[in-house]
């Protein structure tokens, strides 16, 4: 396992604890923005809470964001397995603010496991495990074209982060749907061993497993002025522009 991605997972982690200690939820309020639970596959396992809110910069830790547990063993034949979710979230930006982008990341760990005791012996048939997974998301905005991001992984052994970032620039509402997919496969492995006039069987197993963890989305918020505002700079700016003017008809003789 690499020490960088494993570490990166524990933090994360421990940043979600953290907060759940206080609150998790369906929906929360931000100082920019208010966010929903709108859609899941189990809202009863989802949780959202915020980690943290300063300079322009909100996170918040998602629970039972992505696709269920999916792991198989086979000690027989072949199987495979597969499963998916989505997860919707709606948005309300807060009057006077808007977002400029947001980031979803998170981690996922994956196990792959072989029975490798017959190799090298006659009439050994090699076991097989491989896993998938997959992050489609995308954000709706009203009368915009939406936005999406694709992320992927392959026979994942071990812990690896993902990342992904979209640019925005929402005064008014959002969608955001989370769409992730899993998908494991396992053969074992086998050998005839010749014993007299009957052979001898021999089957080990295979093993394959992945798993989404904790998921982070982080906001990038910033101020809108006010109409008010606008009005007061432009009235600034041609008294600028008038004061200029005259000292210039002054010098004139």
């Amino acid at each position: 396992m690499n020490m960088k991605d494993a570490l990166s997972g524990f933090l994360l982690s421990s940043l979600f604890l953290a907060g759940s200690a206080a609150h998790a939820a369906t929906q929360l309020s931000t100082s920019g923005f208010d966010l929903e639970l709108t859609e899941s596959v189990d809202s009863s396992s989802f949780g959202m809470n915020v980690v943290s809110d300063e300079n322009g910069t909100i996170k918040i830790a998602m629970r039972g964001a992505g696709a269920p547990d999916t792991a198989l063993q086979v000690d027989y034949s072949w199987r495979s397995d597969g499963d998916q979710a989505l997860t919707q979230l709606s948005g309300s930006v807060r009057q006077g603010y808007q977002i400029t982008s947001l980031t979803l990341s998170g981690t996922l760990t994956g196990l792959l496991e072989v029975d490798t005791s017959g190799v090298g012996y006659s009439y050994w048939n090699e076991g097989k495990a491989t896993n998938s997974a997959k992050v489609r998301w995308s954000i709706w905005q009203p009368d915009l074209a939406p936005l999406a991001a694709d992320w992927k992984t392959e026979n994942l052994n071990g812990v690896t982060n993902f990342s992904m970032s979209l640019a925005l620039h929402n005064t008014g509402t959002f969608v955001s749907n989370i769409l992730s997919l899993v998908d494991v496969f396992a053969l074992c492995a086998s050998v005839t061993y010749p014993h007299g006039e009957i052979p001898i069987l021999y089957r080990g197993p295979s093993r394959s497993e992945i798993r989404f963890g904790d998921m982070m989305l982080t906001a990038q918020v910033s101020a809108v002025p006010e109409p008010e505002t606008y009005v007061m700079l432009l009235a600034g700016l041609g008294l600028m522009a008038l004061g200029r003017r005259v000292p210039g008809r002054s010098r004139r003789h």
